[in-house]
């Protein structure tokens, strides 16, 4: 056999054993999922912080139930790049074709990039008047002057890589 056929059959070796071993695409399941509250499910939103341990290299799955609506989840902090960095998303459940008002499910995903500890952070804000999930009440916000994009619920996630 010459160098270039064993070259390319050990290649071609690595590539199959790489198939097999699910390694080729790097997008394996999280190693901890966070599922941020459907707020048109609840009659409370969370003020809440998730503690989650991650190893480098290993995933952090956050999933968000977008909405058609003006109100919303929005990220507000990315926390720290260099510790917990975003790696896309896939999106988990969407909406039939025709459906109005239906939202899609996604996966965002954040891979542990180096030792350390970030925080990310989600607040779910009301677009005003009568955009509030159902028993849910209308907060003021005086930051804002008004009651619209009032923060009604946070979500906090800190992440530990080691």
């Amino acid at each position: 056999m010459n160098r270039q056929a064993g070259i390319g059959v050990l290649l071609g070796a690595a590539l199959v054993a790489g198939v097999l071993t699910g390694c080729s695409s790097g997008k394996g399941p999280p190693a901890t999922v966070v599922v941020l509250p459907d707020p048109n499910s609840a009659t409370e939103l969370p003020n809440a912080t998730r503690a989650v341990q991650l190893s480098v290299g290993q995933v952090l799955g956050v999933q968000v139930r977008h909405r058609d609506l003006p109100s919303r989840w929005q990220q507000v902090n990315a926390g720290d790049a260099t510790v917990l960095k975003p790696d896309g998303e896939d999106t988990v459940a969407g909406c039939p074709a025709g459906q109005a008002g239906c939202g899609t499910t996604v996966q965002e995903r954040y891979r542990a990039a180096s030792a350390g500890t970030t925080t990310i952070e989600w607040d779910y804000v009301g677009m005003g008047p009568g955009t509030l999930p159902s028993g849910v009440p209308a907060t003021p916000c005086p930051s804002y002057g008004a009651a619209a994009h009032c923060p009604i619920g946070i979500m906090k996630i800190t992440v530990t890589v080691r």
